[in-house]
Formats: structure tokens, C-alpha cells, sequence
């Protein structure tokens, strides 16, 4: 395949873009708390990184200097958060399942996402690939624009969802500690920079998607965009 700057910057843009969705959907940073339980009962602090794929828990036990933490699937946390239930009250119950499923769903759209970005970047790579070759058409970059432009689509609602939900969850902390609802509980949530790192990655899709849609509207029939000339190979029949 031939290499012309429009080409390399696109390979770029693209490979930024996944390594910033892989990092998104891997890291355990879409939920970040810390507990500190100082009741009759109790008295430790606990913490929780939460991602799609994995969860690390940390607890330290009064009087232990150093935290024991632990790093589990995400989908094993549910499953006991799920068995645990059944001794709880019904209205924590209900808060577990839908805080379970509200996170199934960010998780879907955020793996959905990278899936496209990966289409995206073959289909257009197959089109690179026929330009070369001197073969006419452009269905190829166009769904892998359609591609791409999904993928920042799904992963921005995903972003702007789990944004949303924490600062909702920021100012409802805020006003129950106002109340003194939480008698020896302190509860402090951390700025959950997965969502930060997904919207990069989805900003450099939506990027990736204008310039090759740009390119697509200034090329013609006789102009093709990665370089070279269609009209240069090709010779009209003559009259007989």
C-alpha cells in the first residue's frame, strides 16, 4: 500500500483513537469512591475503581497501616452484589440491579463503539488498498466513514451518561451529608477519568471521520484522493 501524508496522518489518527477506547473499556476508572465506616459496628475504609472489565476493591482495617486490595472481574462483583441482595432491604436491592444494568448498558455502547472504530479502520484500509490497484469506487470509505462516525456517536453518549450520573450522584452525596444522613460514614467520590480518556478516543474518531469525508467531497472521477489519477488508466475505446 502506498504512503502519502493524507494516508499516514489518517493511520495515526485512527491508531490514537483505539489505543484511547482500549485503554477507556480496560482501565477500572468509570466509577471511583472511597468509604470510611467509624460506627459502633465497624471501623474501616474501603475503596472502589470500577471499569467494564475489571474492579479493584481495596480495604484497610482500623489500626492496619496498609489497605488489602483486590482486583476482580466486574461481572463477578454483580454476581455478589446480586447474592447479597437477598439481605438487603428491597430498595437496596432495587439501587444494586439498577445501578447493574445502567452499567451493562455503558459498557455495550462503549464496547460497540470500539468494534466500529475497528471496521471503520479495515474497511477504509481496504479502500487504500483498491486505490492502489486502480480500481474505481468509493463504497468502501464511505461505510467506514459511517463506521467511524458511530463509533464516536456511541462512545460520546456513553461519556455523557456516566458524566451526568456522577455529578447527579456528586450533589445528592453532598446534600444527604448536609442532612447528617450518614451518621460515621463518609462517603467521597473521585473524578472518573475513564470517561476522559473514551472521549478523547471518541473525539479522534469524529475527527477521523471529517477528514475522510472531506477528502471524499473533493475528489472526483478523474482525482483520486490517496494520490494519483483514475483517468490516467484509462484509455476509451476507439470507434470502429
Amino acid at each position: 500500500m502506498q504512503c502519502t501524508v493524507f494516508r499516514s496522518f489518517f493511520t495515526i489518527l485512527c491508531g490514537f483513537s483505539i489505543g484511547f477506547q482500549l485503554v477507556g473499556i480496560i482501565a477500572p476508572a468509570w466509577t471511583r469512591w472511597a468509604m470510611s465506616i467509624h460506627t459502633g459496628d465497624t471501623d474501616m475504609d474501603l475503596s472502589i475503581n470500577m471499569g467494564f472489565i475489571i474492579t479493584k476493591v481495596c480495604v484497610r482495617p482500623d489500626g492496619m497501616a496498609d489497605s488489602t486490595c483486590v482486583t476482580t472481574s466486574s461481572g463477578n462483583l454483580f454476581d455478589q452484589m446480586s447474592l447479597q441482595g437477598t439481605q438487603t432491604t428491597d430498595w437496596q436491592q432495587m439501587a444494586q440491579q439498577n445501578f447493574a444494568s445502567s452499567f451493562t448498558i455503558l459498557k455495550i455502547l462503549v464496547l460497540a463503539g470500539g468494534i466500529l472504530a475497528l471496521v471503520g479502520f479495515l474497511l477504509v484500509l481496504m479502500h487504500f488498498r483498491r486505490e492502489d490497484n486502480n480500481v474505481p469506487g468509493r463504497a468502501m470509505a464511505i461505510l467506514g466513514t459511517i463506521a467511524w462516525a458511530l463509533c464516536g456517536l456511541l462512545v460520546f453518549a456513553a461519556v455523557a451518561i456516566q458524566g451526568f450520573r456522577h455529578a447527579n450522584t456528586v450533589s445528592g452525596l453532598e446534600m444527604l451529608e448536609s442532612m447528617d444522613a450518614f451518621e460515621g460514614i463518609s462517603i467521597e467520590l473521585y473524578f472518573p477519568w475513564g470517561i476522559l480518556v473514551s472521549g478523547i478516543g471518541a473525539s479522534l474518531a469524529l475527527m477521523a471521520t471529517l477528514a475522510v469525508s472531506v477528502r471524499l467531497c473533493r475528489s472526483n472521477s478523474s482525482d483520486q484522493y490517496g494520490g494519483g489519477d483514475y483517468s490516467a488508466h484509462y484509455t476509451p475505446a476507439s470507434k470502429a
